[in-house]
């Protein structure tokens, strides 16, 4: 929740965004 929030008040994207959306991505190429 930190970094999220600390990402937030950057106000730009964090690597976790990045991390998640990755995993999202591989998530739908397995199916």
């Amino acid at each position: 929740m930190s970094q999220q929030r600390f990402g937030r008040r950057l106000g730009v994207v964090g690597p976790d965004h990045l991390l998640r959306m990755t995993e999202a991505l591989q998530f739908l190429m397995g199916l």
